[in-house]
């Protein structure tokens, strides 16, 4: 049974299978339903394994899935860092067995045409989520959301600026989300000045400096601060979309300037604002660019974000490279 995105808080709340594979690039998310799943109720107990201890020792799996434990209601299994290995052992235990314990797969992305995806989605007994990294307005929807249950306002700048601004992991989002209401303490209400202060200057670290380097055109530092960057924890994908981003909002703004505005009034077309700390820098990065040659850049980018989603990719590879050749062009030197 395959769980539609739409589907997901539903099914989580009554699940419909015992066992369940949860899967994605979202790393966050795959774990935080993969722990809601485990404890659907505080008297559970847990068996947790990974792939290859599971693999090691399939009766250990076997002995769990039919354990009915003997101070807790019930046993769920939780079986971590999962791939195409796992399937001809777990398709044996979810076959042969009448009943069994709850058992919760977490594996990371896999391909549509791998045999886990394919056995978890077509069997009766077994069911499929996807967890796929958040868009920008699925950010901003959880942002409202977790306010909105705190009694809270989120003022429509703010919204914009974290749905642009958050991790682009559902775990690394909440977090930032929990930053925010803890900040805010007994206020009614978050305004932009209130998540620039908590999450700009992150952000401008992690994920913007990169972004920010290649339009300057220095591409020795854009990959240096991309390796710096992934080995923080930042996705790579959360990379290209944050160099998206930016790239579309120089094409606002030097439309406007091809237009006849003059660059001040260009920018204040922008919604969020740019940063302070960085409108020097993007003043500067409007006047390098024209459209043709940003037009050519979210070109590559999208291209490099469609490469990064194959598994037979390496995502961090395509980014260095990708910001290595958008910086080359950058750089006033080169033609």
């Amino acid at each position: 049974m395959k769980i539609t995105p739409r589907d997901i808080d539903r099914f989580v709340s009554s699940p419909g299978a015992e066992a369940i594979l949860i899967y994605g690039p979202d790393c966050g998310r795959v774990m935080m339903l993969g722990e809601r799943l485990s404890r659907p109720e505080k008297d559970v107990d847990v068996a947790t394994m990974t792939m290859a201890e599971a693999l090691a020792d399939p009766a250990r799996l076997f002995d769990a899935a039919a354990d009915q434990g003997l101070f807790a209601s019930r046993t769920t299994v939780r079986v971590r860092e999962a791939s195409d290995k796992l399937t001809k052992l777990l398709k044996e235990l979810i076959d042969s067995s009448g009943t069994f314990n709850r058992l919760i797969v977490e594996a990371g992305d896999l391909k549509a045409s791998g045999s886990l995806r394919k056995f978890f989605e077509s069997s009766s007994k077994a069911a499929a989520i996807a967890c796929y990294q958040p868009e920008t307005a699925d950010l901003e929807r959880l942002a409202r959301g977790r306010l909105v249950e705190a009694g809270k306002k989120l003022h429509p700048d703010a919204a914009r600026f974290l749905a642009e601004r958050l991790p682009r992991d559902s775990l690394g989002a909440e977090r930032e989300i929990e930053k925010i209401l803890l900040y805010l303490g007994e206020r009614a209400e978050c305004t932009y000045d209130d998540v620039t202060q908590l999450i700009g200057d992150g952000a401008e670290a992690e994920m913007d400096e990169p972004v920010l380097a290649a339009a300057d055109g220095n591409a020795m530092e854009a990959d240096r601060l991309v390796r710096k960057t992934v080995a923080s924890g930042i996705a790579p994908i959360a990379l290209l979309r944050t160099a998206q981003y930016h790239f579309k909002r120089l094409a606002v703004v030097r439309a406007a300037m091809d237009e006849g505005d003059r660059l001040d009034a260009a920018m204040k077309k922008l919604r969020p604002p740019v940063f302070f700390k960085v409108q020097n820098r993007f003043k500067a990065q409007v006047g390098r660019w024209s459209m043709a040659q940003i037009e050519r850049a979210m070109g590559k980018l999208t291209e490099a974000e469609r490469l990064s989603k194959m598994t037979e990719h390496d995502p961090e590879g395509i980014v260095r490279h990708v910001l290595f050749e958008i910086s080359w062009r950058g750089d006033k030197r080169n033609p």
